[in-house]
């Protein structure tokens, strides 16, 4: 082996410079502890080792960068950097890193804690512009064992709501719906606010109907036989009285605000109003300006723009909810709101219904969506309809028709 040989091996396994002196003449070295391996004090041409070669250090700049406040840490004969995962310098493992959970699995797992189980998280009942209706089960444990009830739970987004719905709408809501009691309104079980930095959420639990909603069931079912529709809109009649009186005027009453509940023959044998969202405390003389409502449902003065009184307002609401559960279409075509406005303060026209309606409903309607608001009749006035209360009028006798033959004269 020449020298320029010796010299790069020797380089290579941390051996001495060039500058120290070495002999032409190369032989291997004999290490009887291990492995030959020449020392970095030892000649080519001697054949004793003192040290050990010492390996070459790196430079500083080719050394990964560990930060001197957080210690390395050791997993498997491998060092990576120890992140806030770690309890102390000295462990012998990493700790992985929890991914964060998403919004919707920590509302599900606040739901939970609190005996809250949504079925389907991907399959809502209704939806809003701010919130969701979402069917779930209440787990309660009582002296009788753990008792499951259906419910609905309806999740309100608070950050995204306008001020004006969040400073004003939202509360009235909340105080409302906690304080009514009434067979057909909506049961309220409880209220919960989920609020951290970057979720702002109200959940609204209360009893589940599993009948649906009013106008879905009439778009796949058809209109209501009299005797069934008589007893359903008594009870959203009763519902509305009962807000009246005790000075609450709902503002958005609709035949999707109106819940059905099914018999053991699957037939809605009751119904309740529900979504307080525009409800408010009013007095019976105030009047108010703001446009509530959905088109098909609202009078026209809310229409036409002008102060309107909100009593009265629901009472007309009442009256298309009615139509629409004995005719089974809308009154108006809402395209056209002008030529809407003319209709309503026109004849009331029940289309190709005419004559196939019982007098006594027809003249229920017509009262209750009067375009006069001193004639329009109230809630209570309206509970105290014949019809409502399962007075039939007498039916008319039948002209007697005799028989042709008694005039034929013979001969």
């Amino acid at each position: 082996m020449d020298r320029g040989t010796w010299n790069k091996r020797v380089r290579y396994q941390g051996g001495p410079n060039r500058s120290q002196p070495s002999s032409s003449t190369t032989r291997p070295l004999v290490n009887t502890a291990g492995p030959s391996r020449p020392s970095s004090h030892t000649t080519p041409g001697s054949s004793t080792a003192t040290a050990p070669p010492q390996r070459r250090v790196p430079p500083a700049s080719a050394r990964p960068f560990v930060p001197k406040d957080r210690p390395r840490q050791w997993a498997s004969s491998i060092r990576s950097e120890a992140g806030s995962a770690a309890s102390s310098s000295n462990s012998d493992t990493l700790i992985p890193k929890q991914a964060p959970l998403s919004k919707a699995a920590q509302i599900r797992k606040f739901l939970e804690s609190r005996g809250i189980i949504i079925e389907n998280t991907r399959k809502s009942l209704g939806e809003g512009s701010f919130s969701k209706v979402y069917k779930a089960v209440r787990n309660r444990t009582s002296e009788m064992g753990d008792v499951k009830t259906p419910v609905a739970v309806k999740i309100i987004d608070r950050a995204n709501l306008a001020e004006n719905m969040r400073e004003h709408f939202l509360p009235r809501e909340l105080e409302i719906i906690r304080a009514v009691r009434h067979s057909n309104i909506c049961r309220l079980h409880f209220i919960m606010s989920m609020t951290d930095k970057n979720t702002d959420k109200i959940f609204i639990i209360s009893d589940l109907y599993g009948g649906g909603d009013l106008l879905d069931y009439i778009m796949a079912k058809g209109k209501f036989s009299e005797p069934r529709c008589r007893k359903l809109f008594k009870d959203i009649t009763r519902a509305v009285a009962y807000l009246h009186k005790n000075g609450i005027a709902h503002r958005d009453l609709k035949g999707e605000n109106v819940l059905l509940r099914f018999n053991e023959k699957e037939k809605p044998d009751k119904a309740v109003i529900t979504d307080f969202g525009f409800a408010r405390r009013v007095d019976p003389q105030t009047r108010s300006s703001t446009f509530c409502g959905s088109t098909a449902y609202v009078p026209p003065e809310i229409l036409e723009n002008t102060p309107y009184h909100p009593f009265i307002s629901d009472c007309w609401s009442l009256g298309v909810i009615l139509y629409i559960m004995i005719c089974a279409f809308m009154p108006y075509d809402t395209k056209d709101t002008r030529k809407m406005i003319k209709c309503q303060r026109g004849k009331m026209n029940f289309y190709h219904m005419q004559g196939q309606i019982m007098p006594v409903i027809e003249n229920l309607i017509c009262r209750l969506m009067n375009p006069d608001i001193n004639t329009r009749i109230t809630a209570e006035k309206a509970l105290e309809s014949p019809w409502l209360n399962g007075v039939r009028p007498p039916r008319a006798k039948r002209p007697r028709i005799e028989n042709a033959t008694n005039n034929i004269q013979i001969g």
